[in-house]
């Protein structure tokens, strides 16, 4: 199998609104960037606009949402527009925010994934990074949570809840993670 090649906007897209618990009107921008970039925050209503990378290393708070920080710099609420970022396949982007969290807009991925459809994505010249397993891997959470993951030709995710109740029960969705699975399973 072939690696995809890194992708990227070819214009600026931007979003505005509040954040789900600061309450505070933010302004967020997606700016096209280079291969080997990645998505990389930049608060633009701090001095010297600091920039967190958007990456393990950065998360600094999962409680309500997730906080990505370096140092005393923090972008809150950035799961959204992480998500709609991957589910559209870009690898690369400058994401401007001016406010200390991402707008939670309509509490969906959507407007997120429609601005990024909007700007244009592109091919980059540079390959991609996939993750290829050699087999499964499994990972008890604790408390009936459990993942897993196997090799694949693509990346699907499957979930299955069962909650003792009986407006919930067990429920079990699968959906495959390209632009056009995300959009019509997920962003919605």
């Amino acid at each position: 199998m072939t690696a995809p090649n890194q992708r990227t906007i070819t214009r600026d897209a931007t979003l505005e609104g509040v954040g789900v618990h600061s309450g505070e009107t933010a302004r967020l921008t997606l700016r096209p960037a280079d291969p080997g970039h990645g998505v990389v925050f930049v608060r633009t209503d701090v001095d010297g606009a600091p920039s967190v990378p958007a990456d393990l290393d950065h998360v600094v708070g999962t409680e309500l949402g997730t906080t990505l920080g370096d140092g005393e710099v923090v972008v809150r609420t950035v799961e959204h527009v992480l998500a709609a970022l991957a589910g559209t396949g870009i690898d690369n982007v400058r994401i401007e925010l001016h406010g200390p969290e991402c707008p939670i807009l309509d509490g969906s991925f959507e407007p997120y994934r429609a601005a990024i459809e909007g700007a244009d994505p592109v091919e980059q010249d540079a390959p991609a990074a996939v993750l290829t397993l050699d087999g499964p891997v499994h990972h008890d959470a604790g408390s009936g949570s459990m993942y897993m993951a196997a090799p694949a030709g693509g990346l699907t995710i499957a979930a299955t809840i069962d909650f003792d109740h009986p407006a919930v029960g067990r429920s079990f969705a699968s959906f495959p993670c390209d632009p056009a699975g995300f959009a019509a399973d997920v962003a919605q």
